[in-house]
């Protein structure tokens, strides 16, 4: 016990402490108060790059703080991942773009793991894999192509400009039994020229840059990798229409954080991405660059990435692919 002194003004000094205390706590969790930086992994100009940059123009007006972003590209997306890994962990510095969920397939030693060192935020949005062949070709559909393959195994070429579409054709060689020669390109625009030119009879790609070709009715699309058709080009059949429902390859766009991130910040980040996303401008953004608003939660971008892994774990040992 204490004895209060004449005087005393035990009162008033309790009354600031309490005070004093939730004015700490509501500064600590006034977030966003100074810009925030959203690292792209990827060089300026592409489609990742075209998505984050107009996230970022509505996340500042909706968290009122400015949103940057900054592009670190190399490595297949792994400079950037690196850079936002080793990150303070307080939400002003954060990964936009697809989650690296081949990083193990690709590289012996990735530098980072998306599991142990980031916190998911949510998904924004999804661009399926299509196969595409030349309207100058005979094949109007995927059974023709199968058909072909089975008849002339070895026979025909199909390109990609990214490794993962070499997985995905892999994966669908398996499935139908068939054999076909892999030619790689570095990029899609010179796999379209390829398969143009008449080098290639098939291309594995996103599908950005086919729509007009199909529209002046240069190429053709066989199958999308989703179960649902394409809103962009609805006349292309799903893989469940295709008879090749494992066949689900797609590439998410995603908000990643450092490991260790506070809950409330996810939480903050988590609500105002799926504000923008309801956005008419944002959805006509991502539907004209051949992607799809898709909104989650953090728990369901972590269980997207494990199930993404695990099919490409499967397609890099079907393919005896070996890491660098």
């Amino acid at each position: 016990m204490f004895n209060r002194q004449p005087g005393s003004t035990l009162p008033a000094v309790a009354a600031m402490a309490v005070l004093s205390l939730s004015a700490t706590t509501a500064f600590a969790q006034a977030y966003p108060n100074k810009p925030v930086r959203i690292v792209v992994p990827y060089v300026a100009g592409g489609p990742v790059d075209l998505y984050q940059r107009k996230f970022a123009e509505k996340f500042t007006a909706i968290l009122k703080q400015p949103f940057v972003v900054e592009n670190r590209g190399g490595a297949n997306g792994l400079i950037g991942a690196e850079a936002v890994a080793r990150s303070a962990p307080d939400g002003y510095t954060l990964l936009g773009g697809t989650a690296v969920s081949y990083t193990p397939i690709f590289n012996r030693n990735p530098p980072v793991d998306m599991l142990r060192d980031f916190e998911p935020v949510g998904m924004s949005n999804v661009s399926s894999i299509f196969i595409f062949t030349s309207a100058a070709l005979p094949f109007k559909s995927l059974k023709d192509v199968i058909d072909y393959a089975k008849a002339n195994p070895g026979k025909l070429n199909y390109g990609s400009g990214f490794a993962s579409g070499h997985l995905a054709v892999e994966m669908l060689k398996k499935f139908s039994g068939t054999d076909m020669v892999y030619v790689p390109y570095k990029g899609s625009a010179p796999a379209r020229a390829a398969l143009l030119g008449g080098e290639i009879q098939l291309v594995v790609d996103v599908i950005a840059g086919w729509k007009p070709l199909i529209e002046a009715g240069r190429a053709r699309g066989l199958i999308v990798g989703a179960p649902t058709r394409s809103t962009v080009l609805p006349e292309v059949p799903s893989n469940v229409e295709a008879g090749y429902p494992r066949w689900t390859v797609n590439s998410s766009g995603n908000l990643w954080a450092p490991a260790k991130t506070p809950s409330d910040i996810i939480a903050t980040l988590n609500k105002a991405q799926q504000e923008l996303l309801k956005l008419p401008d944002v959805a006509q953004m991502l539907l004209t660059n051949g992607s799809q608003p898709q909104p989650s939660t953090p728990e369901e971008l972590r269980q997207t990435l494990i199930s993404q892994m695990e099919f490409w774990a499967e397609a890099a040992k079907v393919a005896n692919f070996k890491p660098e």
